[in-house]
């Protein structure tokens, strides 16, 4: 309701707003507004037909007021720029904290964020080498729209999984993947779309694919459906999990470390008994 794709088209064809900064101005020019025929309310008299401003502005207005909150990723989205979507705006919000570090950060800064990469990184570089594009941005921050990623003062207990990077791949039967995304972010976890070395872990479902045999070849641990269930209800498990698999792959190494080197100690003796 209030600020579509439908009222977004509108105001475009009619040249009421050329980016998105012009849309901060609207709620000052409702009455300018009212005159265009599908944003005012028709008032017809026995020999003319006017415009006023009706609801459909009014909700126009408090969409556009409600929109300045919406974050940085939704602002980063909002900006146009090429190949910046919903999840990997969020990956960016969540990396650099605010509008301004995005812009100027370097290539390499960019494209190491994972679910972001190189082709992202340099639509980035390009938007933001136009100065008119920075015009833009002033005009945004002027306009009182939020530029910075929300810091919550919560206690630490409430985000018990904060600092840790989950990959989430398969179907699960508790619950869809676009809700348990959710609980863990809301645990403080980052959650991305690709695995690598950065990924704590993998929560992996029925028909897994490429994602698990990844995570396996990196020695990255990957848990299932129940563990899922069981790291949302107490997230505190998640860390006893990852000490106990940390505890393990250090004992194989350590293990496999012992019998290497028996094994050359074994050879040293053969090599002596034939001299002998």
């Amino acid at each position: 309701r209030g600020l579509g794709e439908e009222i977004i088209r509108l105001l475009l064809r009619e040249r009421l707003i050329q980016d998105a900064a012009d849309l901060y101005t609207i709620p000052e020019r409702l009455e300018e507004l009212a005159q265009v025929s599908g944003l005012g309310q028709v008032v017809r008299r026995k020999d003319s037909v006017s415009y006023k401003v009706g609801k459909r502005l009014q909700n126009l207005a408090a969409a556009v007021e409600r929109s300045k909150e919406r974050g940085l990723a939704h602002l980063l989205v909002g900006l146009g720029i090429r190949h910046v979507g919903g999840e990997n705006a969020q990956l960016l919000a969540d990396e650099f904290g605010m509008l301004d570090r995005i812009l100027t950060a370097s290539h390499e800064k960019l494209s190491a964020v994972e679910g972001v990469g190189p082709t992202i990184a340099d639509s980035i570089i390009e938007w933001a080498s136009d100065g008119a594009n920075w015009g833009v941005v002033a005009r945004l921050q002027r306009a009182g729209v939020v530029d910075e990623q929300e810091r919550r003062a919560v206690a630490v207990s409430e985000t018990p999984l904060e600092g840790l990077r989950f990959v989430i791949t398969g179907r699960f039967a508790a619950m869809p993947r676009p809700q348990a995304e959710k609980q863990l972010k809301a645990l403080g976890a980052a959650v991305g779309s690709a695995v690598s070395k950065q990924t704590t872990a993998l929560f992996a479902g029925e028909k897994a694919g490429s994602k698990r045999a990844k995570a396996e070849a990196l020695g990255l641990p990957v848990w299932a459906d129940e563990q899922l269930t069981a790291a949302l209800a107490e997230p505190s498990l998640v860390r006893e999990w990852l000490a106990a698999a940390a505890q393990e792959a250090a004992e194989a190494a350590a293990a496999a470390a012992a019998e290497e080197v028996e094994g050359e100690k074994q050879l040293e003796l053969g090599e002596l008994s034939d001299a002998g």
